[in-house]
């Protein structure tokens, strides 16, 4: 599970991200040189969780890809989503709340493509596990593809993966 802090902090740091634009008004407040130096600070974090999380990707992409077991992938990936939950309602409460702002709309866009990035990650190591059992024809075509398009679908995400966990039971896949 550690290899996949970087996908469980990702929108935690979204969700840091939206926060700190909120207080981004009192940097006038610091000398110039202190607050160019949070933003730097702040724009590195950023950065370095980017390379982090795509690493993670790329990781979980090879392991799926070579392991002819891989279930229990599956079953950390939907931890990660459960784990991420809490972060997805502070931003969904977020992007609602301030909606009747004059700029609220701008917030909400901002609060929505924070949420979409999020499940997209972890859509995408869903549909790289489907195109996996698909590649060792342990699932049908239709049953990838539709499981992989779940997967990347607002709450319908998570019921779907925990549906899938139970499917996929420690590389056993269960004949219904």
């Amino acid at each position: 599970m550690r290899k996949f802090i970087p996908l469980i902090l990702f929108p935690y740091l979204e969700a840091f991200d939206i926060s700190a634009i909120f207080e981004s008004g009192y940097l006038s407040k610091l000398p110039k040189s202190a607050g160019m130096a949070l933003v730097i600070l702040f724009i590195t974090l950023n950065a370095v969780e980017f390379l982090f999380l795509v690493n993670c990707i790329i990781w979980t992409g090879k392991k799926l890809f070579s392991e002819k077991d891989n279930s229990y992938l599956l079953r950390r990936i939907i931890n990660v989503k459960l784990i991420q939950i809490p972060a997805y309602i502070y931003i969904f409460i977020v992007g609602f709340l301030l909606f009747t702002l004059p700029l609220g709309f701008i917030i909400t866009i901002i609060c929505f493509i924070a949420d979409c990035c999020s499940i997209f990650f972890t859509g995408l190591l869903v549909s790289l596990f489907m195109g996996a059992k698909l590649r060792g024809k342990e699932i049908s075509a239709k049953f990838a593809i539709l499981h992989g398009m779940l997967s990347f679908i607002f709450c319908i995400d998570v019921i779907d993966g925990i549906f899938l966990n139970v499917r996929f039971k420690e590389g056993e896949i269960r004949r219904g």
